[in-house]
């Protein structure tokens, strides 16, 4: 088991579980491992390095708590362990702990009308749970894969070698600037959960 291995291994003594498999998944603001315990349970540990995100972190897990009886399906609730669902470690890290949900990606199964309909369903679902909610410090974050702050990836066009292609993506950074920013102010908006 490599250095990092055993490092996420130490951190789970918080959590009372003992790994017989660690996994190495992609994360965005935390780096995640799918955790095979030896009672054969499932979890993904989330372990964040930017004590910036703790506000946002407890924010999300508040928000999935108040969600998750709303929904048909399962949700990855953080997991409370020791009256906690987010541990704060000596290196002044952080991390917390979610079941993990069996299932294959969008993009690895063939789309099927039904599996659009139940997915487009399921959306509709959450959306309704969200509809209302207001948390600043979610509502407060600017990701350049939210569509209303897309104009932050405007430079990035720079980056397209081909003219052609490079046109046609301003092209349509333009037409969202032109057309749809100025309308977004009159539009619903919620929360959303990637």
């Amino acid at each position: 088991m490599n250095t990092h291995f055993k490092s996420v291994k130490h951190f789970l003594q918080s959590y009372s579980i003992t790994p017989v498999e660690i996994v190495k998944l992609d994360g965005y603001i935390s780096s995640n491992y799918k955790i095979r315990s030896n009672k054969n349970e499932l979890f993904v540990f989330k372990h964040y390095t930017d004590l910036a995100e703790l506000e946002l972190i407890h924010a999300e897990n508040k928000l999935l708590e108040e969600i998750s009886p709303d929904l048909s399906y399962q949700i990855p609730e953080a997991i409370d362990r020791g009256g906690l669902t987010v541990h704060q470690h000596d290196d002044q890290t952080f991390s917390r702990l979610v079941p993990y949900i069996e299932g294959k990606f969008l993009d690895e199964v063939e789309h099927t009308n039904e599996l659009l309909y139940n997915f487009g369903q399921a959306i509709a679902e959450m959306d309704l749970a969200l509809e209302g909610k207001r948390i600043s410090v979610i509502e407060s974050r600017k990701l350049i894969w939210d569509i209303q702050h897309s104009l932050l990836n405007k430079s990035k066009a720079n980056y397209i070698h081909e003219s052609d292609r490079r046109k046609l993506v301003d092209f349509y950074f333009d037409q969202f600037e032109q057309f749809a920013l100025p309308k977004y102010q009159n539009l619903r908006y919620s929360i959303i959960h990637g």
